[in-house]
């Protein structure tokens, strides 16, 4: 069978629905997990959709380089296609030879990691790589990046997921750089552990109880690294060097608040959107709910790869914001329609929570304050809020909250459930069976008050889009 052969058939497996990644927000948000305090700044984390897949030519396995790599290695192109059929402009990337071949492996101690495939602009670097064992049948990998001689990178968000994943499966890990651009020499840091000890070590702390778990002054026992990978990764310029911005400075309200959209920017795995508030506002920026459509009616909707919108420590404002990509669309003109939009009301930074009466002076709409439980070492609390999208965890509180002295506090760990939060004291079930609900630790925590930090305060629907012409 020749390349061409070989490439449509591996095609026409492709046509069928792909699958959901063993790794999806949905799995990951059902397991309820101590998550360690975070120095960014939240974002509204992405839900992976799944999506048809892009049509490729055939031809291109006989005329392009980065083509006629991905069919001699027909298994990991298969996994990458499932992998980009996720995300519209991945697919679209692919679809337009948009992907550097890498092809670096690396054994040790009984475990070889292979670097596939990279699909990079001047913003964001996706990496493709698996890890392969005779020896163990699941492993985790802890990703780090850094320029050339380890020099630190300033500026980004490293996204992986790996719940779940095989021997040999591939795997993903997402780059966004939020000021910086992607430099031409990344060193790639694996540091491999074996998955079987993670899950005994998790089994054993969960048997304290969720809440007596959450509250635990015992330290997380870090997964022991059975080996580290250091890859150098040379990315062609051809595709670091990519990507449009557009200077548009356009005044708008949204809801009452003044706005000025000031810039665009296009790449091929995504578009940002750059935005400066006013400062008479009463309410800070957290979320669009927003498009962009060509001439044609095209739509490019929200991002599936990467962050959704981001921000500064200097202020509460999410003033960055994602949409899929029409890097590929071959559009001349380009318009961007906001649909709703999530605010934090400026006197609501922070919220005064009543600890013993179990009540608050106002809580962010939607959201019901269902469980305080003081315990020995701190308090647990749970909160839930109706879904605004299908199988999708709002963040509703910030890491950090305050004492009656206006000291700060981190707080300790939080986890989400979807369907509610079955108590063992009361043998009741709080919340309902199709609401997430997310339980907070404040360890050591000793005071009946606190002051909280909402994530956001409301949502509005706008009854007419507002249109801004972008191109």
């Amino acid at each position: 069978m020749n390349r061409n052969n070989e490439y449509k058939a591996l095609l026409e497996e492709l046509d069928e629905t792909p699958l959901k990644l063993d790794y999806t927000l949905e799995r990951a948000q059902m397991k309820c997990e101590a998550k360690k305090r975070r120095k960014r700044k939240a974002s509204f984390a992405p839900v992976w959709i799944a999506a048809t897949v892009f049509g490729v030519f055939v031809l291109l396995v006989n005329i392009s380089p980065t083509f006629a790599y991905a069919a001699g290695r027909i298994p990991y192109l298969r996994d990458l296609a499932k992998f980009v059929a996720l995300s519209p402009s991945l697919s679209a990337a692919v679809e337009n030879e948009y992907v550097q071949p890498i092809n670096q492996e690396q054994t040790q101690n009984g475990i070889t990691a292979r670097i596939e495939y990279a699909i990079i602009d001047q913003k964001q670097l996706n990496i493709f790589y698996t890890l392969v064992s005779d020896t163990y049948s699941r492993m985790n990998a802890d990703p780090h990046i850094s320029g050339v001689g380890e020099e630190k990178l300033e500026g980004y968000s490293t996204i992986f997921g790996e719940l779940n994943a095989k021997n040999g499966d591939l795997r993903q890990i997402t780059i966004d750089f939020s000021y910086d651009t992607v430099p031409d020499t990344v060193m790639l840091k694996l540091k491999v552990s074996d998955n079987g000890a993670s899950a005994d070590d998790a089994s054993a702390q969960a048997g304290l109880g969720l809440e007596e778990g959450m509250l635990s002054e015992e330290k997380h026992k870090e997964p022991e690294i059975i080996s580290v990978f250091d890859f150098t990764l040379s990315l062609d310029p051809n595709f670091t060097a990519k990507g449009e911005t557009i200077e548009l400075n356009k005044g708008f309200k949204l809801d009452g608040q003044k706005f000025t959209l000031k810039s665009a920017e296009i790449y091929p795995t995504h578009m940002r959107f750059n935005f400066d508030d006013d400062k008479n506002n009463t309410a800070w920026l957290k979320n669009l709910e927003f498009y962009v459509e060509t001439e044609k009616g095209e739509r490019f909707e929200g991002i599936s790869n990467g962050i959704s919108a981001s921000g500064s420590t200097d202020s509460p404002m999410m003033a960055t914001h994602m949409l899929e990509s029409a890097f590929f669309s071959d559009s001349e003109h380009l318009t961007l329609h906001i649909t709703g939009v999530t605010w934090l009301d400026k006197d609501m930074e922070k919220v005064h929570v009543d600890l013993a009466g179990k009540t608050a002076e106002v809580l962010p709409e939607g959201v019901a304050f269902e469980l305080a439980k003081q315990k020995e070492n701190g308090w647990i609390l749970g909160f839930s809020a109706p879904s605004y999208r299908e199988k999708y965890h709002d963040q509703m509180w910030n890491w950090n909250y305050f004492d009656r002295n206006g000291n700060e506090h981190s707080i300790g760990s939080s986890c989400s459930t979807m369907g509610g939060y079955y108590d063992e004291d009361t043998l009741q079930l709080l919340g309902s069976e199709d609401t997430p609900f997310t339980i907070l630790a404040l360890k050591n925590y000793p005071d009946n008050e606190v002051w909280l930090c909402p994530a956001y305060s409301r949502r509005t629907a706008l009854d007419t889009p507002v249109s801004i012409q972008i191109k």
